[in-house]
C-alpha cells in the first residue's frame, strides 16, 4: 500500500510512487493500493500506472453499522454456495 500525499505535484513523490509501482509489480504481489487518495489529479496520475485506489476522494469513513447489511448479505450468499456445493 502506498500514500498519495505530494502527488502528482510533488516530482519526488511521483518518482518514487513510479519506481515502487514498477517493483512491486515485478514482485507479482498483487494489486498495489494507493491510499489518501484525495483529489481528482491524484487518481488520474494513479490511474496512469494501473494503481488501485482508496481515499476520501472515494468516500468517507463510516461506522461498521452503516456496512451491516452488506456483511449480512455477504455472509447469506457465502452459506448458499457451500450449502449448494
Amino acid at each position: 500500500m502506498q500514500h498519495a500525499s505530494g502527488l502528482p505535484a510533488d516530482p519526488n513523490s511521483a518518482t518514487m510512487m513510479e519506481k515502487l509501482d514498477a517493483a512491486l509489480n515485478n514482485m507479482s504481489h498483487g494489486p498495489d493500493i494507493a491510499e489518501g487518495v484525495e483529489t481528482e489529479q491524484q487518481r488520474a496520475f494513479l490511474a496512469k500506472t494501473g494503481c488501485g485506489i482508496q481515499g476520501y476522494l472515494i468516500g468517507r469513513p463510516e461506522p461498521i453499522a452503516h456496512y451491516q447489511h452488506l456483511v449480512t448479505a455477504m455472509a447469506a450468499t457465502r452459506e448458499d454456495a457451500v450449502i449448494a456445493g
